[in-house]
């Protein structure tokens, strides 16, 4: 016995001992600290959920103290952010990770982000300093206190400089402009189908008559199927997934709201992480007074409002990206054939990769005049040209967007802003609202970057880039509104190519029925309308089965569901289930003879290594299968041996089954939520045991890819959720300091705080938190950190 208690005892000592070790690691946010690198105190004052205000006498301190408060929050996760930078994550995750520093040294974003930082000038390089030294004492006041993801994986984290920063914003325009992906799928059906395969892009493209560049009969098909591998086992590691995401954004004139002031509306979509993307902060220093969303590891606000202008942002799915298919001199393939028959040499960067438990592993990375190839063989390479590549200046462009007075002055900020290519909706407190579509947008020679193209000729070069003057742009509409959500936002008339892969219409279609239904609105409105359901696409989907004839009982009774259905794609419906089941059996009908299964599966979002969550093309299909069913004389180009109405029933009986086999065979229990769950993930909450310590909780939720909610499919996953909104906010411009916003998940990326998955049930249950007029003052009653 007195073994036993000897036991007992040690083991109750060892885990109050991990608890508070555990709790412990949380930083210190209460009190006065006297760091090194600021011209005067700071003040950091911090609400219930985190939310952090930083009120400074310079901009240079102020930006020195977000840096501190990033430290505090989210140390791991910068530390993650610039090793997917660097290419340096086998180092924390052993082998596993090559195939994603292999790529990423390809990509050379820190290489990019160096030419970003040759290029700023004085006050930027300042302020970016100013910044990094913040992050460096915000680590130094951390003490043994890291987070428990530095101890687990045994790391210590070494001074953050400009460049960790810069190349920050490299990983996330590369997440957000993986435009090379669509053009490699489309390539590959051209190639392995030929004249069927041409006929079949036409139809993905909607063009109806499109120009197929020639590889000149070479054969790409091995170096387009290595490369889809290599990103394929990449993109696991990456923070969005491989992910381009999506977004809603809006705003009203004050002719539309009760308070006759604009009001905006703005839900960045990307991947459901733990910690998530964002950090909230409000700025305040001599002509700077900004608050919202910014990037753990990057200073300023990215998305949000100062006193005299509010703006959202999404994916514009801007095309600013090519594949060149270069060729090598026979005998030396560090040489590429260049226009008029002649080889010019290949820049050759060798660079060592450390890898955890085995010698570091050299890569050699290869650049043509394109760009850096991502792939080789002994014949072929593919060489990616990215307007990433060319200098930029993100600090004086954000710190503009933060500073300006009005729309045109943000308008005018927007003039240097490069990638990746967004489309912005502001408005301000005179009543002007906005829409612009920014960045770096190449003109090309020839083409459209529909495919990869050949690199030994000029003939589809870039020979400039869309003038700023040209961009699409909207400025106080008639309608007294402006809308965007990753939608086509110009017609055939204009003079430029844009790109062929925006998403669908359906949530901007969704989200102007809402704003007609109503002759004024308010800030409740729009959060009403930040988490609606409601399928218009679904219901389209609907329509166009009206000739179809069930074979049975089973598959009558689902056709009953779908013909009753109002819409509601809530996590209760039944109607919702059935229709995004039948949608997936039918695209398989239809399509899956015509490509075979390994392209079929590719489109749908399928990756080819199984531990990737998904391809970039994700989220497009379900638009063009009901275009294409809206338009059934279209089908003819398809050749199937089946009728499209065959095809159909076919689809209907798969469903049926589906859905019997998941759901049960009783019809008035099935709900969409059954099917559609989501669940926050931290990169360490694959292993089990860590799961209940880093991830967030499982629920279902409604929504797909097509509603304003979205919660977009992934439908070789069992419909989990891909991407997702990453943080919400409604700005009435009649009262700036009661804005509303949330996040998904919580402030703070330490487990143990209270602050880690607080926000989860608001955001879950669509609530936002609204910051009252009296915030400030209160907030100054009690600083609770001073530095």
């Amino acid at each position: 016995m007195p073994v036993l208690y000897t036991i007992l005892t040690l083991l109750l000592l060892g885990s109050l001992l991990a608890v508070f070790l555990y709790r412990h690691a949380l930083p210190k946010t209460e009190g006065v600290l006297k760091v090194e690198g600021l011209t005067e105190p700071v003040t950091i004052d911090r609400d219930k959920f985190g939310y952090v205000r930083i009120e400074a006498t310079s901009v240079p301190d102020a930006v020195f103290a977000q840096g501190f408060a990033h430290a505090q929050d989210r140390l791991w996760q910068m530390e993650v952010n610039r090793r997917v930078g660097d290419g340096r994550l086998a180092e924390l995750f052993g082998e596993a990770a090559l195939p994603a520093d292999r790529y990423l040294r390809r990509l050379g974003l820190r290489r990019a982000a160096q030419v970003d930082l040759d290029a700023l000038d004085a006050k930027e390089r300042s302020l970016l300093d100013g910044y990094c030294a913040g992050v460096n004492a915000g680590r130094r006041s951390l003490g043994w206190r890291l987070p428990w993801e530095f101890r687990l994986l045994k790391i210590r984290f070494v001074p953050w400089t400009a460049l960790d920063s810069l190349t920050w914003i490299q990983v996330m325009s590369m997440d957000l402009c993986a435009n090379w992906e669509q053009e490699l799928l489309r390539g590959k059906i051209l190639e392995k189908l030929g004249a069927p395969g041409a006929a079949l892009v036409q139809l993905l493209t909607r063009t109806g008559a499109v120009s197929v560049p020639s590889p000149h009969g070479e054969d790409v098909e091995p170096i387009y199927r290595s490369l889809q591998e290599l990103y394929d086992q990449a993109k696991t590691f990456l923070p969005n997934g491989g992910l381009p995401g999506a977004s809603n954004a809006w705003a009203v004139s004050g002719k539309l709201s009760e308070s006759g002031k604009p009001l905006l509306a703005g839900d960045p979509h990307l991947m459901g992480r733990v910690p998530g993307i964002w950090h909230e902060v409000h700025l305040i220093a001599p002509n700077l007074n900004v608050r919202g969303a910014g990037f753990p590891g990057f200073p300023l606000v990215v998305i949000g409002h100062n006193e005299k202008v509010a703006w959202g942002i999404t994916n514009s799915y801007a095309d600013t990206q090519d594949l060149y298919i270069e060729r090598f001199h026979p005998e030396d393939t560090l040489q590429v054939e260049v226009p008029g028959g002649g080889y010019a040499p290949l820049e050759v960067i060798r660079e060592s990769i450390p890898v955890k438990g085995m010698d570091s592993v050299l890569e050699e990375v290869l650049v043509s005049r394109h760009g850096p190839l991502l792939i080789r063989n002994e014949q072929l390479g593919l060489a990616l040209r990215w307007v990433n590549y060319d200098p930029s200046h993100p600090i004086a462009t954000i710190l503009a967007m933060n500073q300006a007075g009005g729309c045109a002055e943000f308008k005018e900020a927007l003039r240097t802003w490069q990638a990746p290519s967004s489309s912005f909706v502001f408005a301000d407190v005179e009543g002007n609202i906005s829409y612009l579509m920014a960045g770096d947008i190449p003109v090309r020679r020839n083409g459209t970057g529909l495919t990869p193209v050949p690199g030994w000729t000029d003939e589809y070069e870039w020979v400039s880039r869309i003038p700023f003057e040209e961009l699409p742009c909207v400025e106080n509409p008639a309608c007294g509104f402006v809308v965007t959500a990753n939608n086509p936002v110009v017609d055939s008339g204009y003079p430029h190519h844009l790109t062929w892969d925006y998403l669908g219409s359906a949530r901007a279609d969704r989200i102007e029925e809402l704003l007609k239904e109503r002759p004024l609105h308010t800030a409740d409105d729009f959060q009403r309308m930040q988490t609606d359901f409601h399928s218009l696409l679904g219901l389209r989907f609907v329509r166009t089965l009206t000739q179809v004839e069930a074979p049975g009982r089973a598959e009558e009774k689902v056709l009953k569901i779908l013909r009753e259905w109002d819409g509601d794609g809530s996590k209760q419906s039944a109607g919702m289930a059935v229709y995004q089941v039948m949608l997936l059996t039918s695209l398989k009908a239809i399509l899956e003879p015509v490509m075979g299964d390994d392209l079929f599966a590719e489109m749908l979002g399928s990756p080819t290594d199984p531990l990737s969550v998904m391809a970039g093309h994700t989220g497009r299909y379900t638009t063009w299968l009901v275009e294409f069913l809206e338009n059934p004389a279209e089908f003819a180009h398809l050749e199937t041996e089946e009728s499209l109405s065959e095809l159909l029933v076919e689809s209907l009986k798969r469903a049926t089954r589906f859905l019997e086999e998941r759901l049960g065979p009783d019809p008035t229990r099935w709900k969409w939520g059954t099917l559609h769950r989501l669940q926050f993930q931290h990169a360490l909450g694959i292993n089990r045991v860590l799961d209940k310590v880093f991830n967030g909780p499982k629920v279902t939720i409604g929504g797909d890819t097509d509603t304003v909610f979205q919660t977009a499919v992934i439908p070789h996953q069992a419909f989990v959720p891909a991407w997702c909104p990453s943080w919400r906010q409604v700005v009435d411009l009649n009262c700036l300091e009661r804005g509303r916003t949330v996040l998904p998940t919580g402030q703070s990326g330490h487990p143990a705080s209270p602050n880690y998955m607080d926000q989860f049930p608001l955001w879950h249950s669509g609530e936002l938190r609204t910051h009252p007029c009296d915030y400030l003052k209160s907030l100054k009653l009690k600083p609770r950190q001073n530095s």
